[in-house]
């Protein structure tokens, strides 16, 4: 399959993300979360009506950051790089580019360029995870989990209509039932996804690096070294899917 096609595939794979969010978000706040505004108290379905609605923002705003920022590729001034120099700075050659990469740069065949601190071409984002949106993929894995996580711990009680001994087999307690179980699905792999990412950020490693690398640590500068060249200089700005330096 050309490199095109493969792009080409890659953005059906895209267009899922936002339509499992869209149905997941509409079907949590028809079926469950806006009926709550017709009983007595209505706290419980401001709170959480509004931290729902929030964490799926911040969660949609993570993925569109990640799809769409560029995670930094190799400057073709690099080509014009002597010899000397490049063996000086540690630089390699590549032969599909023709220009010299920094330490931790590797050649992406899907993106077909050399990208800045590469970690791996993602198919969800169509994508590299690399230099400039590495901080935005880690929050989208982030926020997915929470995110299930705090639809599945609300909308528990919607959910004994199947003890019952009169099955609700409405279009609508079906599709939040199926929502249900795929959401607790996706944020139980996702989950595991994110541990093992930030484990990898917490050490400053990268997948490609863990898998190639024979001396992977050698990047390790302390655990809050590694978070802030991961997400920025200002802890205050870690969770929010903003560029930070």
């Amino acid at each position: 399959m050309s490199v095109s096609a493969r792009r080409y595939c890659g953005w059906l794979l895209v267009a899922l993300i936002p339509c499992t969010i869209i149905w997941s978000w509409s079907t949590y706040l028809l079926h469950f979360a806006l009926p709550l505004f017709d009983e007595p108290s209505q706290v419980k379905a401001i709170v959480y009506t509004g931290v729902f609605c929030v964490l799926m923002l911040l969660l949609t705003l993570s993925y569109m950051r990640c799809v769409y920022t560029h995670p930094g590729k190799v400057a073709l001034a690099n080509c014009e790089i002597s010899r000397q120099k490049a063996e000086e700075d540690d630089l390699q050659w590549c032969e599909r580019c023709y220009v010299y990469r920094p330490p931790r740069a590797h050649h992406c065949s899907v993106c077909s360029e050399c990208i800045l601190r590469y970690d791996h071409h993602c198919i969800f984002i169509n994508n590299c995870v690399g230099l400039h949106n590495h901080k935005f993929f880690l929050l989208f894995i982030f926020y997915t989990p929470v995110a299930c996580a705090f639809m599945c711990g609300t909308s528990y009680s919607k959910i004994p209509y199947l003890k019952s001994e009169e099955l609700d087999t409405s279009p609508g307690a079906i599709n939040f039932f199926v929502m249900y179980c795929v959401v607790a699905l996706l944020g139980f792999l996702v989950l595991l996804f994110y541990l093992m990412h930030c484990r990898l950020a917490v050490l400053n490693r990268t997948t490609v690096e863990v898998l190639f690398d024979p001396e992977p640590e050698r990047y390790d500068e302390g655990c809050s070294a590694n978070l802030q060249q991961r997400c920025g200089s200002n802890p205050l700005l870690w969770l929010l899917p903003v560029a930070s330096e």
